[in-house]
C-alpha cells in the first residue's frame, strides 16, 4: 500500500470528554400563606420549569408547536387550572434532548434536558460592563430537575452538568436556570434550602422579588 493511501487512512483521533457539575442544589418551597395548600405550590414550581423550557425553544428559534404535548399547560398564574395527571411522556431530540417523567404515586415530576452550548447574553464582567459569549463547539450542557410534593414542602432537586472535551482549557461560567429566581420572586412560595426552616427563606418576609443582582442566570 502506498504512503498517499495510508494516510488517507489513517484513523482520526477522538478527543475524550468529561463532564463536571456547574450548579447543583435541593431546595424546599413552603407555602407563604398557611391557607394555601403545599400542592398549588408544587404545581406552580412544575410550571415554572415548563414555562423555562418554552423559553428556551423560542430562544433556540425553534416551533414550540411541536413540543405542545409538554409544554400547554399554562402559566404558573394558572396553576389552579393545572392538572398533573394530563400530563405526558414526552421525548424530543431536536434542538435539545428533552424528557419528561410523572410519577403519581410518589407525587414527583421530572425532566431531563441536553442541549448544545448557545453561548451566554449579556455578561457581566469584573469591569462592570456586560457582553455576550459565543457558543463553544463540542460543549453541551445537562440538567435534572425533580420536583416532589411532601406534607410540608415541595423538594426540588437540580443538577446542572457540563460536558466538554477533556483538554479543554476553556472558561465554564457557573450558571444557575433563570427558573430558580423566579422561584425565589414567586409571591405564593418561601424558598430556601431543603432541610432549613422556612423563616431562614432567600424571600422571607417580603412580597417583593429579592436582590439576585450577583446571580448568573440561564
Amino acid at each position: 500500500m502506498s504512503e498517499t493511501n495510508q494516510a488517507e487512512r489513517q484513523a482520526i483521533r477522538i478527543r475524550p470528554m468529561m463532564q463536571f457539575s456547574t450548579y447543583q442544589v435541593r431546595l424546599a418551597a413552603y407555602p407563604k400563606d398557611a391557607s394555601v395548600p403545599v400542592h398549588d405550590c408544587w404545581k406552580r414550581a412544575i410550571l415554572r420549569v415548563i414555562s423555562y423550557l418554552e423559553y428556551k425553544l423560542r430562544d433556540a428559534g425553534k416551533d414550540t408547536e411541536l413540543y405542545k404535548n409538554i409544554l400547554s399547560y399554562g402559566t404558573p398564574e394558572d396553576y389552579a387550572n393545572f392538572d398533573p395527571d394530563t400530563v405526558e411522556v414526552g421525548r424530543f431530540h431536536i434542538p435539545m434532548k428533552l424528557k419528561t417523567y410523572y410519577d403519581k404515586e410518589q407525587k414527583t415530576w421530572t425532566v431531563f434536558y441536553n442541549e448544545p452550548d448557545g453561548g451566554l447574553k449579556h455578561v457581566p464582567y469584573p469591569d462592570g460592563t456586560y457582553h455576550d459569549e459565543a457558543p463553544v463547539p463540542d460543549r453541551s450542557f445537562l440538567m435534572d430537575v425533580s420536583i416532589m410534593e411532601e406534607e410540608e414542602c415541595v423538594a426540588i432537586a437540580i443538577r446542572c452538568i457540563c460536558r466538554d472535551q477533556e483538554e479543554s482549557i476553556r472558561t465554564v461560567r457557573v450558571i444557575r436556570p433563570h427558573f430558580v429566581k423566579e422561584m425565589i420572586n414567586d409571591p405564593m412560595m418561601l424558598v430556601t434550602e431543603y432541610g432549613v426552616p422556612a423563616r431562614f427563606a432567600f424571600n422571607f418576609g417580603s412580597m417583593s422579588p429579592v436582590n439576585t443582582k450577583n446571580a448568573s442566570d440561564s
